[in-house]
């Protein structure tokens, strides 16, 4: 993903159509494909934004035939305009320099959810004492997840329907947490500025 934003900050306009052939050439060869067309085949062209999981196309609802590749195609164009100044990094979020007194968005893979294949396991315990270590040092941290450890605080949540897997609707609570000993004055001064 951080090869496709890079691609789009240099103006690159990804296939607007790409055929089921090419999908599954691509997911047999990736190795033969750059890293920022597999992003985009992988997240826009693949069924509920399962990276490479099956392809997605044009399909029938009960609304009618709804293009998925075209509305990923267009969404990801409109993200593109925000793009342009923005740094992106791939490094594990403990070696990231961070400047100081900053505001730090963690969306953590969540805790006993279904993992994507392929990654290595994501180890809560360590994430959330690294959280507190931000605070600690100046910094306000928000965290998305379902749920999160007692001396965390939920500030906001919202009932969501979960359906990557389209046999498993159901519905969550995504919630919104701030370490228990953060600063909340500035709170206010954030729900202001849409940060969350």
């Amino acid at each position: 993903m951080i090869a496709l934003y890079k691609k789009l900050q240099e103006g690159w306009i990804p296939p607007k159509d790409v055929t089921r052939k090419y999908w599954i050439g691509l997911k047999a060869n990736i190795k033969n494909y750059s890293d920022y067309l597999v992003g985009y085949v992988g997240i826009c062209c693949s069924y509920n934004g399962i990276f490479l999981g099956s392809y997605s196309g044009k399909t029938q609802t009960k609304e009618g035939i709804r293009d998925y590749q075209e509305e990923a195609f267009r969404n990801l164009l409109k993200q593109a305009l925000k793009l342009k100044d923005v740094d992106f990094i791939n490094i594990s979020y403990d070696k990231l320099e961070i400047p100081e007194n900053s505001i730090i968005y963690c969306d953590p893979p969540y805790c006993d959810t279904t993992k994507y294949s392929g990654t290595e396991e994501f180890n809560h315990k360590d994430f959330w004492q690294w959280c507190r270590d931000k605070v600690k040092e100046g910094h306000s941290v928000f965290i998305s997840e379902y749920t999160a450890p007692d001396d965390f605080k939920c500030i906001w949540s919202k009932e969501i329907i979960c359906d990557l897997a389209s046999s498993n609707k159901n519905k969550r609570i995504e919630k919104l947490f701030i370490y228990e000993e953060m600063d909340y004055t500035n709170i206010e001064t954030y729900e202001q500025q849409k940060l969350f």
